[in-house]
C-alpha cells in the first residue's frame, strides 16, 4: 500500500477508466459502513458554478454549471454509472463500497458492501434493475438495484476487474481485467461464455456498440481492439496512442469511437473502418475518462490534471474547461437526455446540469 494524500492505494498506482456503455439506443452509464451518513440523508454542498470557457461552440453541454456536490465516500471515487431513466447514480470507490444516489435530489439511497477491495467498475442494466460491479478483489458482483441485495458473485479473473459493460439486450455481460483478458458472461445465469485473449497487458476499458455487434477494448499495451461480440473474433486492432489507453466510448449512432490515454490525448476514430479522424490535445496530464453526449455533438473528458474538458466532437474544438476537483478526475458520465454530467475522482462527486 502507498499513502498518497488521503488515499491508500495498491501499487502499482492505478487510476480508473470508467466504462461508457450504450444500452438499447440510449446512453446508460457505468451495507452501510462506519463513517457514512444514514440512508436518505442529504449529502450535498452548496453549488459553486465557477467555470472557464473558450471561444468554441458546442451542444447544450457547453451551458453546464455545477448543481451539487455529493460526499460520503471515504476514499477516491473510481467509477460512476447513471440509469437510463436518469433517476439513479451509482458510484464505486477505493473505499470498497458502492453507493446508490437519487440523482435529482442528491440523497444517498443506500451503500452496498461486499467487495474486499476497491470497486473499480460499475454499470447498470438497460432495465435499471441490475447493478454490476468489478473490483480489485478479482470478482464481479451482481446486485438488485432496488433492494440492494447481492444476486451472485462471478469469479474467473485472476487479477483486478477494471471494466464492465452490458449488451443493449441486457443478456450479456463483458468484463476487462488486469489479467490481460476479456470475459463474456451470461448475465442472467452467471455462466462464462468465453474468454478473449489478445492484449499483451492490462485491459483497462470495455464498451459495446449500440447495435450489440461490436465489443471494443482498451489496454495498457497502447492498443484498442474491436471484436465481434457474438463470435469473439478479433476484427481489427487500432494503434496510435503512445501510452496506456485508459478508456473507450462509442457514439449513439455507432459510427464514432473515442479513446483516452496516458499520453494526454483523446483520439477520435471511425468505428466501422478503424480510420483515425483526429486527435484532441489540451490536457496537461493523463486522460482517464471520456463520454460522448447522446446527440453525438460533444465529448467530455476527465484527467489527472484535475479538470474536465468539454469538446466539440465534430470539429475537435475545445468548448470549456471545468475546474472543481482536487485530484484526478477518473470518471465522467452523461445522462441519456444529455442534460446532466457527473464527474468523480477525489472523494467527492460533482453533478453538473445544463442551465435552463
Amino acid at each position: 500500500m502507498k499513502k498518497i494524500g488521503k488515499w491508500e492505494i495498491k501499487l502499482p498506482l492505478r487510476v480508473a477508466a470508467t466504462v461508457l456503455l450504450l444500452l438499447g439506443g440510449e446512453l446508460a452509464y457505468s451495507i452501510s459502513t462506519l463513517g457514512h451518513p444514514p440512508i436518505g440523508q442529504r449529502n450535498v454542498s452548496s453549488p459553486n458554478p465557477v467555470v472557464m470557457s473558450s471561444n468554441a461552440s458546442g451542444s447544450s453541454l457547453e451551458n453546464v454549471s455545477l448543481d451539487k456536490t455529493l460526499t460520503g465516500h471515504s476514499k477516491g471515487v473510481i467509477s460512476l454509472a447513471i440509469s437510463r431513466d436518469g433517476q439513479i447514480l451509482v458510484s464505486g470507490s477505493f473505499d470498497g463500497t458502492i453507493k446508490i444516489w437519487n440523482l435529482t435530489t442528491g440523497d444517498l439511497i443506500r451503500t452496498l458492501s461486499g467487495h474486499s477491495d476497491s470497486v473499480s467498475a460499475i454499470t447498470i442494466s438497460p432495465d435499471g434493475q441490475t447493478i454490476v460491479s468489478g473490483s480489485y478483489d478479482n470478482t464481479i458482483k451482481i446486485w438488485h438495484s432496488v433492494t440492494g441485495n447481492l444476486i451472485r458473485t462471478l469469479s474467473g479473473h485472476s487479477s483486478d476487474v477494471w471494466s464492465v459493460a452490458i449488451s443493449p439486450d441486457g443478456q450479456t455481460l463483458v468484463s476487462g481485467s488486469f489479467d490481460n483478458t476479456i470475459k463474456i458472461w451470461n448475465l442472467a445465469t452467471g455462466d462464462l461464455i468465453r474468454t478473449l485473449s489478445g492484449h499483451s497487458d492490462y485491459v483497462r476499458s470495455v464498451a459495446i456498440s449500440p447495435d450489440g455487434q461490436n465489443l471494443v477494448s482498451a489496454s495498457r499495451d497502447k492498443t484498442i481492439k474491436i471484436w465481434d461480440l457474438a463470435t469473439g473474433d478479433l476484427i481489427r486492432t487500432l494503434s496510435g496512442h503512445s501510452d496506456y489507453v485508459n478508456c473507450v466510448a462509442i457514439s449513439r449512432d455507432g459510427q464514432t469511437l473515442a479513446s483516452s490515454s496516458r499520453d494526454k490525448t483523446i483520439k477520435i476514430w471511425d468505428l466501422k473502418t478503424g480510420d483515425l479522424i483526429r486527435t484532441l490535445s489540451g490536457h496537461s496530464l493523463a486522460v482517464w475518462s471520456v463520454a460522448i453526449s447522446p446527440d453525438g455533438q460533444t465529448l467530455v473528458s476527465g484527467s489527472a490534471d484535475e479538470t474536465i474538458k468539454i469538446w466539440n466532437l465534430k470539429t475537435g474544438d475545445l468548448i470549456r474547461t471545468l475546474p472543481g476537483h482536487s485530484y484526478w478526475v477518473s470518471s465522467v458520465v452523461i445522462s441519456s437526455d444529455g442534460q446532466t454530467l457527473v464527474s468523480g475522482g477525489d472523494e467527492i462527486i460533482k453533478v453538473w446540469r445544463v442551465s435552463r
